[in-house]
């Protein structure tokens, strides 16, 4: 959505070479794709600032990308963008874009630990960066407070929900809401599909001779599915267009110390549900 709205055509993915952003970046370059939009990949190993300038050389020496998308945990993120600030890779010659649910403070810990960062003015290197943030419904849940399928207030969810919920990882926390509706709208689905009359006992996932079984199951529980609509964690459940949970997404604008002002909305994104 951000793509579009900005009508950018080419962008630069430059994301921490792990399982979870490599996965990322490989499912943005297919939308990438989609949308006839020119990319180029590099997955960044950190704690070295001869490997982080080899591939920020090869991704903007050719002046070639003006916009980059960072999938960063945040010590890392401290060190891609204080290189690329020495290097000049930055604002406003290349607009980075990094996940906005950094904590407040991220940039004080990276200097911290960075061993090659010193002398890096980190509020001149994120000058003009944006942050994008999808999972911002949560509010709106909680102003609603609206009667849930469960049979309590949207409130008293939530409260239960954070009670028994223990979270090690700050960037994961925002994430569960999400999971858990989903969770939640399979279950109704399926309840709803079996009194229906699905018989389950034909579902086989490994069976290929079951493959018909399979569909008709899938099938089953696609239509189910659209008709889910209930009051949820993430606010008001509802899905179209065959599986897709949609929200908003939140557009903030770098300010010091490692925080964001929201800056504008982008109505509809959505991802697949399955």
């Amino acid at each position: 959505k951000l793509i579009q709205f900005y009508q950018w055509r080419r962008v630069a993915l430059i994301g921490q070479d792990t399982g979870l952003f490599n996965t990322i970046n490989l499912n943005f370059a297919g939308q990438l794709n989609h949308m006839n939009v020119a990319f180029d990949i590099a997955r960044v190993i950190g704690g070295s600032e001869e490997q982080i300038d080899i591939h920020l050389d090869r991704i903007f020496g050719s002046l070639k990308y003006k916009i980059a998308f960072a999938n960063f945990y945040e010590l890392q993120a401290y060190e891609v963008i204080c290189r690329a600030y020495k290097k000049g890779y930055v604002y406003p010659h290349v607009t980075w874009v990094f996940p906005s649910w950094y904590t407040v403070g991220w940039t004080d810990r990276g200097k911290e630990h960075c061993e090659f960062c010193q002398g890096c003015d980190i509020d001149a290197a994120m000058r003009g960066a944006l942050g994008v943030d999808s999972l911002t419904t949560r509010e709106v849940t909680l102003s609603d407070n609206n009667d849930t399928i469960l049979g309590i207030k949207q409130q008293e969810l939530w409260d239960m929900f954070t009670e028994n919920t223990i979270v090690t990882d700050v960037s994961i926390e925002k994430y569960l809401p999400y999971a858990f509706d989903s969770l939640l709208s399979i279950a109704i689905a399926m309840n709803t599909s079996i009194r229906n009359g699905l018989d389950l006992t034909q579902f086989d996932y490994h069976d290929p001779n079951k493959l018909s079984a399979n569909n008709l199951t899938v099938e089953s529980l696609r239509a189910s599915l659209a008709a889910v609509n209930f009051a949820g964690l993430t606010g008001d459940v509802i899905y179209r267009n065959r599986a897709r949970i949609y929200s908003n997404a939140e557009l903030s604008e770098y300010r010091i110390n490692g925080s964001y002002v929201p800056r504008s909305t982008i109505p509809n994104s959505c991802g697949d549900l399955f």
